[in-house]
This record gives C-alpha cells, sequence and structure tokens, in this order.
C-alpha cells in the first residue's frame, strides 16, 4: 500500500514537472513568436521608410530637372566711341583759322638801308625804330623801343658788323646772339638785362610786367624771324 503511493506520488511529481515544461516551453515559444512578430515589423517599417526615402529622393531629382535655368544676363559693356575723324578734322582747321587771322595781324617791319625784314605781332604797331649808333665797334645799329608811361625804352638792339672776327668776340660773351650773315657782314642782336632802376618800384610793378613780356616774350620769337634781303 505504501509502495503504491510512493509510487502515485512520484507519477503525479513528474506529471506536474512535465506539465510545468511544457507551460515553459509554450510561453517561451510565445515569447520567441513575438519577438518575430516584432521583428518582422520593424524590418517592414524599415522597407517602406527606405522606399519613402527613395521615393522623395527620386521626386526632388525631378524637380531638379524639371527647373528652369535662368541665363545669366551679361552685362553689357559700353566701348567708348573713338572721336569721329570729321569732328576732328574739323578741330585742326579751326585752330589753323586761328594761326592765319593770327597772322593776318602781324606785319612786316622792312629795313632796307641795312638789307633785312622782321615780322612783328600787332600788338608792336606802336613799337618804335632808331638807328642812332651806340656802339663804335659797329657798322650800325637799329634799336628797338617801346614807350611805357611816356618814356622810351629800349627792349632790342640789331648790330651790324663789318669786321667777322670783332662780331665773333661779341658773340662769345654769351650776351649776343647771331642772326645772319651777308656781303662781309654779321648781323648780331641783344636785349636788355634788366630793366631801370625805378622798374622795381610799387609804382612801376605792372609796368614791369608788361616790358618784361616784350624782352623775355617777344624780342626772341621776332628775331627768329629775321631774312636778309636779296
Amino acid at each position: 500500500m505504501k509502495k503504491m503511493k510512493k509510487l502515485f506520488s512520484s507519477i503525479l511529481f513528474f506529471t506536474l514537472v512535465l506539465t510545468g515544461c511544457q507551460s515553459e516551453s509554450k510561453e517561451v515559444a510565445k515569447e520567441e513568436a513575438t519577438a518575430s512578430t516584432v521583428n518582422k515589423e520593424e524590418v517592414k517599417k524599415e522597407k517602406e521608410e527606405k522606399k519613402e526615402l527613395a521615393s522623395k529622393e527620386e521626386k526632388k531629382k525631378e524637380e531638379k530637372s524639371t527647373k528652369t535655368v535662368t541665363p545669366v544676363k551679361k552685362e553689357e559693356v559700353k566701348v567708348q566711341e573713338k572721336p569721329k575723324v570729321e569732328s576732328a578734322v574739323k578741330v585742326v582747321q579751326g585752330e589753323q583759322k586761328k594761326k592765319v587771322e593770327e597772322t593776318k595781324k602781324d606785319f612786316i617791319y622792312t629795313d632796307k638801308q641795312h638789307t633785312f625784314t622782321l615780322q612783328f605781332p600787332a600788338h608792336w604797331k606802336d613799337v618804335k625804330v632808331n638807328h642812332s649808333n651806340w656802339n663804335e665797334d659797329t657798322k650800325a645799329s637799329i634799336n628797338f623801343t617801346v614807350n611805357i608811361k611816356n618814356e622810351d625804352h629800349s627792349i632790342s638792339s640789331i648790330l651790324v658788323f663789318d669786321n667777322e672776327e670783332l662780331a665773333d668776340t661779341y658773340l662769345s660773351s654769351g650776351v649776343f646772339h647771331e642772326l645772319g650773315k651777308a656781303n662781309g657782314l654779321t648781323y648780331l642782336y641783344i636785349r636788355p638785362s634788366e630793366a631801370p632802376e625805378k622798374f622795381y618800384t610799387n609804382e612801376y610793378r605792372e609796368d614791369l610786367e608788361v616790358l618784361r613780356k616784350f624782352v623775355e616774350t617777344d624780342v626772341p620769337q621776332v628775331m627768329k624771324t629775321f631774312k636778309l634781303l636779296p
């Protein structure tokens, strides 16, 4: 009887253990099935997300390719126009005409006694010429004076030498300038190196400028026009 009870107890224990194992196995299987289902859903979701992302990327590419490219407008470079030849010609002609008109105002001074000519500017119309020979070494002296405040002031003199060696001596001094030679005569000219002392006072300040223009500017230009008569 005792053996039977013991055997029954063993069978019952084994049955409980087996039942517990089976239950545990079922729980494990259930958990594994649940985990598998979750993994499948995650994989599916991940695939769908990738597919959606790929679709968006494709759509963006299509949008970019269909966009209208606006051409960049090149900045127009303005080329400076060259002055027309016609205008340039007119300017030159105008300047030439002006020079001709100014030349017409000039006049020729002719010294028949000493056989030469000079071209005087218009404002030299009041310049006086005298033949007072103030140098004993020269054959003749032609003197040019301008009147300032009722006084005649020398602006230049042409000296005529009949001794070439003596003329060269004067020329070497540096204050005389050669004009020409003809028929054994040598022509030199000289300008005053200084104005009269009173021209350096306030009273003659403006007159000093007038005298300087005659001496320093006009005389060299006039002497360049010196021509000997045939």
